[in-house]
């Protein structure tokens, strides 16, 4: 029944600082609260359903480049850049060894004095004392993560 009342057409005329005055004003405004709830239920659900589908878009679109970009990397590996003045230029790029900090309140604690910087602990200077300590004798600092030497596939559009 409650359905079938939400599918009526309900009016209710109230000025912005009117009041409701009966019994009929109150159940038309109870209505009328009800339908908009019904209304945002769903277009809230619409809403879901379309980001949903752009997400799975998104997603084919995003495997579809990852293929691509590993088949350029192959190729660029084997056979050197690829430059084309009206597309833009594919290279392989080296990021060299790093030193990342994975638990900084660790760090600090422990390395926090020898680090300061005003107004905070320097953690650029923490990563290159890490970093030297790893090359020199192979130590791992704990709170940090050793991240290797990486070649990826770097573009430059046009």
């Amino acid at each position: 029944m409650l359905n079938e009342l939400l599918d009526e057409e309900v009016e209710l005329d109230l000025e912005e600082d009117g009041q409701i005055e009966d019994e009929l004003g109150a159940r038309s405004a109870l209505l009328i609260v009800l339908q908009a709830e019904r209304e945002i239920a769903k277009i809230e659900k619409t809403k879901r359903a379309v980001v949903a589908s752009y997400d799975a878009k998104i997603a084919n679109v995003d495997e579809r480049a990852k293929l691509f970009r590993s088949k350029l990397h192959d190729y660029v590996t084997r056979n050197g850049n690829a430059s084309f003045p009206d597309v833009g230029t594919a290279y392989t790029q080296k990021t060299a060894t790093k030193v990342v900090v994975t638990d900084r309140d660790a760090i600090v604690e422990k390395y926090g004095t020898l680090f300061q910087k005003e107004p905070a602990f320097d953690e650029a200077a923490f990563r290159a004392f890490a970093a030297e300590q790893f090359e020199q004798t192979g130590e791992i600092i704990d709170g940090t993560d050793v991240v290797a030497e990486t070649t990826t596939l770097a573009i430059r559009k046009s």
